[in-house]
C-alpha cells in the first residue's frame, strides 16, 4: 500500500451525508441487505485500500505517458468502482478509460490529475458511511 493519500478527515459527528455525486449510498445499502452490515464493511475496507492503489498507479502511468498501463488500471478502478458506489471515481476512470484508449493520452492525462483527489473525497465519504452504518460502542 502507497502512503501518498493521506487518511480521511475525522469527520465523526453531525457531519452531513456524503455528496450523492461522491458516493451512493443506495448502492451501499443494497450491498449492506444482501449480507449484513459487518461483510459490507470489510468488503468495502477492501475497496477503499484497492481504489487508492490504483489512484496511484494511474497517476504514475499518466506521468510516464504509458497509455496502456493507464487504460488497463482505469478500466479497473472504473468497473470496481462502480460497483461499490464511487460515483466520482467511477466517472473520472471512464474518462481517463476512453481518453487512453482513443489515443488521446494527453486528455486521458489531464483527467487522471483529478484522481488523486477524487479517490481522497471518496474514502472520507466511504470512512463517514462507515461510522454510520456500524457506530462505535
Amino acid at each position: 500500500m502507497t502512503d501518498s493519500l493521506p487518511p480521511p478527515d475525522d469527520t465523526s459527528g453531525s457531519a452531513p451525508a456524503p455528496s450523492p455525486d461522491v458516493l451512493d449510498l443506495d448502492c451501499l445499502a443494497q450491498m449492506v441487505a444482501a449480507l449484513d452490515a459487518e461483510t459490507a464493511v470489510v468488503l468495502v475496507d477492501g475497496f477503499v485500500e484497492e481504489m487508492i492503489a490504483r489512484a496511484d498507479r494511474i497517476g504514475a502511468a499518466a506521468t510516464s505517458g504509458d497509455s496502456e498501463a493507464l487504460a488497463r488500471e482505469a478500466h479497473a478502478l472504473k468497473s470496481s468502482a462502480g460497483t461499490y458506489g464511487a460515483r466520482e471515481v467511477n466517472g473520472l476512470a471512464s474518462a481517463i478509460e476512453r481518453g487512453a484508449k482513443a489515443g488521446d493520452g494527453a486528455r486521458a492525462a489531464v483527467e487522471a490529475r483529478g484522481m488523486p483527489e477524487a479517490a481522497r473525497r471518496a474514502a472520507a465519504a466511504f470512512a463517514d458511511w462507515k461510522r454510520r452504518t456500524v457506530p462505535s460502542e
